[in-house]
């Protein structure tokens, strides 16, 4: 299992753990609107915002270990507001997907399976298909919680003004079709 899978395998037992606790404890935080406390799920350095799976971890994440904001930073964010992320903290872990060319080596993978499959060469428009192809990439990123972190969030906020970076109120103003999804959540046996 690459360390990618076992992350995102590892994220999602941790939700699916905290909601089957949460509802055998007869306890549903997530009921109370995701947007009243801890706003939109964003990095306030970048000024990102989340969205997808992303935000739901953000989100469950925040619930989870009672974070009071949804603004979360990775380390050379910290670093570069000259902050440090405070002592035992855990990152959480974010996934992006992106797509690249094929490398020279898969295309020869792919040439060969062609070869094998089809007991002859490939014709032109095959070899010139290989040179669009893009596969799929999923990548990790770890990102910390402001609650986790030492910060000058004066620091913060100068640098969000010098960049043209909206604060989280201002975010909240402009998302116009951010409202409360309706979420099914489907669990697996145990």
């Amino acid at each position: 299992m690459s360390r990618v899978s076992e992350i995102l395998n590892n994220e999602i037992d941790e939700i699916a753990t905290f909601i089957q606790n949460s509802i055998k404890e007869n306890k549903v935080p997530w009921q109370k609107g995701w947007n009243t406390t801890y706003g939109i799920p964003h990095n306030p350095y970048t000024g990102s915002v989340y969205s997808g799976y992303n935000e739901d971890l953000i989100y469950c994440n925040s619930l989870r270990f009672g974070y009071k904001t949804n603004a979360y930073l990775t380390f050379n964010n910290v670093k570069d507001l000259g902050g440090k992320v405070k002592k035992g903290e855990k990152a959480h872990y974010l996934f992006k997907y992106t797509s690249a060319p094929l490398s020279k080596k898969e295309k020869e993978a792919l040439i060969e399976g062609y070869k094998d499959e089809n007991l002859k060469d490939p014709p032109q428009s095959f070899l010139d298909e290989l040179d669009v192809m893009q596969k799929d990439i999923c990548r990790v990123f770890p990102v910390f919680n402001l609650d986790q972190c030492e910060i000058d969030l004066k620091k913060l906020e100068s640098h969000q003004a010098k960049k043209g970076i909206l604060s989280n109120l201002e975010l909240l103003n402009q998302q116009k079709n951010f409202k409360n999804r309706n979420c099914r959540i489907y669990f697996r046996e145990l």
